[in-house]
């Protein structure tokens, strides 16, 4: 999973501390049903990363969920930012703000720059991993891939 969130004020940390367990859990019953896997939580904040981190001893999941801090350029940082300041802007509850201005609560760079992250991270880790359209679980994961047992 990966997750374009700069803090964990309001309901991003509670959010994505469920997004963790859920990695726990499904890495969990993979490993229990005799499978092998891995959960990566991607994101793109060091504070973010460190609090992710204490969740691994809180919920004793061991190597099951690996926190991933994936750096940005300045450039990718700052239109990040940006994004990240409309979006606000965009869920204000002002009468006033126009149709336009509401638009602007829209993360779609957030999401492409952190699955992109996760994307490079996993491929980097797991040579040849093959990536799955169609993953378990009912669960749309930003990133689902299979690594073929060397032959």
């Amino acid at each position: 999973m990966a997750k374009s969130s700069l803090d964990l004020r309001g309901a991003k940390g509670p959010k994505l501390e469920l997004d963790f367990l859920r990695l726990a859990y499904v890495v969990r019953d993979i490993r229990t049903a005799g499978g092998n896997a891995v959960g990566y939580l991607a994101v793109l904040d060091s504070k973010v990363a460190e609090t992710a981190s204490t969740w691994i001893e809180k919920y004793r999941s061991g190597d099951a969920v690996v926190v991933l801090m994936c750096h940005l350029g300045m450039r990718e940082h700052e239109l990040l930012m940006s994004e990240k300041s409309a979006n606000a802007i965009g869920f204000l509850p002002a009468p006033e703000l126009r149709k336009l201005e509401r638009k602007l609560a829209i993360a779609d760079l957030g999401r492409e720059l952190g699955e992109q992250a996760l994307q490079k991270a996993i491929e980097e880790h797991h040579p040849g991993i093959m990536k799955c359209t169609n993953p378990p679980f009912g669960i749309q994961w930003d990133y689902y891939g299979i690594v073929q047992p060397n032959r």
